[in-house]
């Protein structure tokens, strides 16, 4: 069985290059999201976290994932390769292996893996009931995730939702603490990356309600619309919407930072617009760290 090293993962960080690579962000990523990475390899009940979930990950959780899945190709789901390529594009990275399977639980896609692979792994359903749009942005999340650093503890804490029994989850319960902290904010860097990847807000609101919707962390009866029309109309402010206690950032939070990103200079410079009035990504920074401090949700394992 093959285990994995986390103590020889962080040793070989230690060399100069890998470090340095270690430690590289897109530009767009969430000033809290990196903050909170550099300091989970200090923290002693993560490290045991992740160690002792990898191992069980590399043994057979990511045969579970994989099991009867199929690799995205020219040949086999042709299009979810081609959307898969062209997000990668506009993130300025090299695509990764993407595979379509039936074993997710509860998100459309997850990027996952080890200090040795890292790959996409998408839901069937996923791809056959989303737009082009939809998927695009689903697969940018994913990707942002990979490019960030974030694919060994997002790995981690997904086996611990969606693989591993009752005992794992106790064993590792102290880690889980910190990392969660991390979690709510390495999903606003996703979203930013899969706004980056779809450039439409609309489509990148439209999919955080739907899969909160599918996860009944909301109403079904919610009116999608007038969310979206909200998302559209407001400041970008997270008290506009409904306070709702969501395992991820709140909707309305998530939404609301995902709007305050779309009024930035940085964004505006990649959708081509002509303005020189966008906001600071410090000022978004620092507005949307206050409000997840202050805000309601837990973690997110997408």
């Amino acid at each position: 069985m093959n285990t994995f090293d986390f103590q020889g993962y962080i040793s070989n960080r230690k060399n100069p290059e890998e470090r340095a690579k270690s430690l590289t962000f897109g530009d767009y990523a969430f000033r809290g999201d990196i903050k909170w990475l550099r300091t989970l390899t200090t923290l002693v009940p993560v490290r045991l976290m992740v160690g002792a979930t990898m191992q069980l990950w590399s043994g057979w959780g990511r045969k579970e994932v994989l099991a009867d899945a199929v690799r995205a190709s020219e040949k086999d789901a042709s299009r979810l390769l081609e959307v898969s390529n062209e997000a990668a594009r506009a993130l300025h990275m090299a695509p990764i292996p993407v595979y379509l399977t039936h074993h997710l639980k509860e998100v459309p896609a997850q990027a996952l893996g080890d200090d040795e692979e890292t790959f996409i792994a998408v839901h069937t359903g996923a791809v056959r009931e989303m737009s082009d749009p939809q998927l695009t942005f689903v697969i940018g999340r994913q990707l942002g995730h990979a490019q960030n650093g974030h694919v060994i503890y997002q790995t981690a804490a997904f086996y611990v939702d969606e693989i591993a029994n009752v005992v794992v989850r106790w064993a590792v319960a102290p880690g889980q603490v910190a990392l969660n902290q991390w979690r709510r904010r390495a999903a606003i860097t996703a979203d930013r990356a899969g706004l980056l990847a779809c450039r439409s807000l609309e489509v990148a609101g439209r999919q955080i309600i739907d899969e909160a919707i599918a996860l009944e962390r909301l109403e079904k009866d919610v009116d999608v619309d007038a969310f979206v029309k909200a998302l559209e109309a407001d400041g970008g402010k997270a008290g506009f919407f409904d306070k709702l206690t969501l395992k991820a950032p709140a909707v309305s939070i998530r939404l609301a930072a995902l709007r305050a990103f779309s009024e930035t200079q940085y964004y505006f410079d990649h959708i081509g617009k002509r303005s020189t009035e966008g906001r600071s990504m410090a000022e978004v920074d620092d507005e949307v760290e206050a409000v997840l401090r202050d805000g309601a949700g837990a973690p997110t394992s997408e």
